[in-house]
């Protein structure tokens, strides 16, 4: 009888413990299953990974989108305490902290949701990418004001959007 008791104290324990983990490390940038997961702004697809972006907030949800206009208006939408921004650079489709990323905002770049966003890792490459293609150099923080204000937006920009 004492055996099957621990048994089941320790089946317990173990759905307990199973049952208080959310399954995700917000500390780090989230996995994405490109094609498969939905961005949590406008339900697309989420299926270019130079265009994918994400935040953790400070209660440890992770929020997955596929254009980072989608990202700052869910943020402000939502109200939600961020802890970290992440995007991807626009060479190498590595993750990087959004906040240390360079940023160009070119109207004629197609991205997912239509705000011509790409960010990049070093600012060298942000300025050989406006050098060549043309756009706006943002740091993040004027990135994040101007859409903040309603400044930079798909539809007043003209900016052109993906065929989903």
């Amino acid at each position: 009888m004492n055996a099957r008791r621990t048994l089941w104290l320790v089946l317990i324990f173990v759905l307990v413990l199973a049952a208080c983990q959310s399954g995700e490390d917000a500390s780090g940038p989230p996995e994405i299953r490109y094609g498969e997961d939905v961005c949590d702004r406008c339900n697309m697809l989420i299926s270019e990974p130079r265009f994918a972006t994400a935040y953790a907030t400070e209660s440890a949800k992770v929020r997955r989108f596929d254009d980072i206009g989608c990202l700052f208006l869910h943020a402000q939408e939502e109200g939600e305490t961020i802890a970290s921004y992440w995007v991807h650079d626009f060479n190498s489709e590595e993750w990087i902290a959004a906040e240390e990323a360079t940023f160009v905002v070119n109207p004629d770049l197609v991205t997912p949701m239509g705000w011509g966003i790409a960010s990049f890792a070093e600012g060298g490459d942000a300025d050989a990418y406006q050098a060549e293609e043309g756009g706006t150099v943002l740091s993040f923080a004027e990135l994040k004001a101007q859409i903040d204000s309603g400044e930079l937006n798909p539809m007043s920009m003209g900016m052109k959007q993906h065929n989903h």
